[in-house]
């Protein structure tokens, strides 16, 4: 399904002001000297609230964009308006439905194609480049203030979207944006494009379609586009596994997936994942693996007692201790004690046996 859009009047007054290199700011202040831009009603291009993001406005409070009521708000980027970088008190997605343009999110550029959408989280500096008449760039945004009590049932799940709108709404940030590639889906395209031309014949029910589609529209994305998402933060994330890691390692005794979650503000269904995906095992045998190679190591002194060494790792229970050793190593913990001391002694016997042989040699050259 392609969909053609005949250009607004703002559009029009955007696009005669880009060709002709003149500065929108010029009209914003009634001090208009064209000709041509005076035959629009410039007064309603004031109004518009596209118009909003051309000027010197650094951050856009929630209820300057989205109507007093609700708690969604639709809106398509003007075709050639010079956006300015901002940023905003809510949520945002940006979807691509058409054509091409750029997106330049906290200083990075990306090239958006059909069917790209961006997760901007609020306070996330970005501006689009919408310079070309086939780009429908649309903005789908969402009040931080009322999210947890109009969305909730979003927050509930252990996915990466209720993972990142509860970082940025209630925990410290993580990440900013997500990215998704959701190109040839017509029924995303077909939902968001109802979505606006619901805001576009406002009545008493769009607040609560609104409402309905946003939350259709992040479970519809969750299902069909998962693979696709790509974390504008990865390297980040990268550094903070290091740093889950080495505290694991770090407090090994007593460490519970609850203590990680809480102190890297991940949900446990997240970390699990993440911790599956870069150790290939779940957080409690990575953990078990850990006290199971302290323990080795203890187990070569022979003065130490096994119940004393299970108990120094982090194991109360002598059963679980010895449970937990023969599945990593295949043996008991006293086997293994036992083979360690027959090593070792075959070891010293061995190094005995070279010292004879190498002072014999010498004597015999003698």
């Amino acid at each position: 399904m392609a969909i053609r859009m005949d250009f607004t009047d703002t559009e029009k007054i955007c696009k005669y002001c880009y060709e002709h290199h003149l500065r929108l700011d010029s009209l914003d202040a009634g001090n208009c000297t064209d000709g041509y831009l005076k035959t629009f009603d410039l007064d309603a291009f004031r109004k518009d609230k596209l118009s909003f993001f051309s000027k010197d406005v650094k951050r856009f409070p929630e209820d300057d964009i989205i109507p007093e009521g609700f708690d969604v708000m639709v809106l398509r980027q003007a075709r050639y308006m010079p956006i300015k970088s901002h940023t905003h008190e809510y949520l945002e997605f940006v979807y691509l439905m058409e054509g091409t343009t750029t997106e330049v999110i906290d200083g990075k550029t990306y090239t958006m194609e059909a069917g790209d959408l961006f997760l901007l989280a609020p306070g996330t500096a970005h501006y689009d480049v919408t310079f070309s008449d086939d780009a429908l760039l649309f903005f789908i945004m969402a009040r931080a203030r009322t999210f947890d009590t109009a969305f909730h049932s979003l927050l509930q799940h252990d996915d990466i979207l209720s993972t990142f709108f509860s970082h940025v709404l209630f925990h410290d940030l993580q990440d900013t944006y997500i990215l998704l590639k959701t190109a040839d889906d017509e029924m995303l395209k077909r939902h968001i494009y109802d979505l606006f031309l619901e805001f576009e014949s406002v009545d008493s029910y769009t607040s609560r379609i609104a409402n309905v589609e946003f939350e259709w529209l992040c479970i519809h994305l969750l299902q069909k586009h998962i693979s696709s998402i790509q974390d504008a933060a990865a390297h980040q994330r990268s550094i903070n596994m290091k740093k889950i890691l080495f505290y694991a390692e770090e407090n090994y005794r007593t460490v519970t997936l609850d203590d990680v979650c809480r102190k890297f503000s991940y949900s446990r269904g997240h970390l699990q994942r993440i911790i599956k995906k870069n150790t290939g095992s779940t957080f409690s045998e990575f953990v078990a693996g850990i006290r199971i190679r302290r323990s080795c190591e203890l187990l070569k002194n022979q003065s130490l007692q096994i119940h004393d060494i299970a108990d120094a790792v982090g194991f109360h229970d002598d059963s679980s201790f010895f449970r937990c050793f023969k599945k990593q190593t295949g043996i008991s913990p006293s086997a293994y004690r036992k083979q360690v001391w027959t090593d070792q002694a075959a070891s010293s016997a061995s190094a005995s046996n070279q010292s004879f042989i190498r002072s014999s040699s010498i004597a015999s050259s003698k």
